[in-house]
């Protein structure tokens, strides 16, 4: 499935017919895409506090201190929406989804938002989860403004919300290929949950302890009003702060930890399989993987008219998963391309109403 899911990648990547080589040769480019138009997106959870589960002390003491600010805010949690591109620079801000009502227009709301950190973008979900809503938002509102008109590589799991028939004709329309990553196999060739995750949550960690501490060693002054805002909403926009410094802090220090899961995991390297030996999956022999990709170094230039097959990431079988090519019109960019393909991959088994995963 992973080799697959890379030939998938390969093939998609060609350049096709209507497209200028020799547009592509000032630029750093894999085959018809631009690293800033290759890119991973992926939510995690996002637990309101972070604790360890244990703690140190000297041996025979009679009390043990744990430290805690709330009970329960340690089972409360939200989602974040991150996306990282092959060129390792942070175009797409990150979209946190916190439990709430959508359409929620109250005063303590509006005061509440205005107070989020810019640096982030906030929905609301009844389920703290990424529907086709705010799917649909992201593509059109934080997403397509960056792309262009420029041909697309996306690379994203299988969730339910990722591959609806809305979504997928809308990727169509605007030239993004959607490459699925098939299931059970994130944790091996998505760079986000491979190389991502674990270190920016141990930078959001640290933010978050040190905005406590320094929040607990301020003294509550005393304006004698009531405060409108309750602790949910003041945790909330705490949190806000905390993802966008953690973020920012990310990038500019893990720039090249990007930039390499993206080439290690075979996603932004030259389709002419030169680099194939830099590839470093885990549990994959390499040069069995480089054997079969070499099969696809001149695979033919799609051709917008005409219809065939895929490597399908669940399965090598036509008769379930065709690749489909719609006509676009050109592009008045550089770097033009007339079709784009689609995979068209079987749902998996993950629902919008499934529990997201703790990593």
């Amino acid at each position: 499935m992973i080799v697959s899911f890379l030939c998938f990648n390969q093939r998609n990547s060609q350049l096709r017919n209507g497209m200028d080589d020799t547009a592509l040769q000032s630029v750093i480019a894999v085959g018809c895409n631009l690293l800033s138009n290759i890119l991973n997106m992926d939510q995690t959870p996002l637990p309101w506090e972070y604790l360890e589960g244990k703690t140190y002390e000297f041996k025979g003491s009679k009390t043990v201190w744990v430290r805690t600010r709330r009970s329960g805010w340690d089972k409360r949690q939200a989602t974040i929406q991150l996306t990282i591109f092959a060129n390792g620079i942070d175009h797409v801000m990150p979209l946190i989804i916190f439990p709430g009502t959508a359409d929620n227009t109250s005063a303590p709301r509006r005061r509440e938002e205005k107070l989020f950190d810019p640096r982030v973008v906030v929905k609301f979900n009844p389920k703290r989860y990424v529907n086709s809503t705010i799917m649909m938002f992201w593509l059109e509102f934080m997403l397509l403004p960056i792309l262009g008109t420029r041909p697309t590589l996306l690379v994203m799991d299988l969730f339910k919300s990722h591959s609806t028939q809305e979504i997928k004709d809308w990727l169509r329309t605007h030239g993004i290929v959607p490459s699925l990553v098939p299931g059970g196999c994130t944790g091996l060739v998505q760079p986000l949950d491979v190389s991502v995750n674990r270190p920016f949550k141990d930078i959001l960690k640290q933010v978050i302890d040190d905005t406590v501490d320094l929040d607990e060693s301020q003294p509550t002054p005393a304006t004698g009003k009531k405060d409108w805002q309750s602790v949910a909403s003041k945790m909330r926009v705490m949190m806000t702060k905390c993802v966008g410094e953690a973020w920012e802090i990310f990038n500019w220090e893990k720039r090249d930890v990007v930039i390499r899961s993206f080439r290690y995991l075979g996603i932004a390297l030259p389709i002419d399989g030169s680099c194939d030996n830099e590839i470093s999956i885990k549990g994959l022999d390499t040069s069995l993987l480089a054997e079969r990709l070499e099969k696809w170094e001149h695979t033919p230039t799609v051709d917008s008219t005409s219809e065939g097959t895929s490597d399908n990431p669940e399965t090598d079988t036509s008769d379930e998963v065709e690749l489909l090519l719609a006509d676009l019109p050109l592009s008045t960019h550089t770097i033009t391309a007339s079709g784009s393909g689609l995979l068209e991959s079987p749902s998996d088994n993950r629902d919008d109403d499934a529990p997201l995963k703790q990593l």
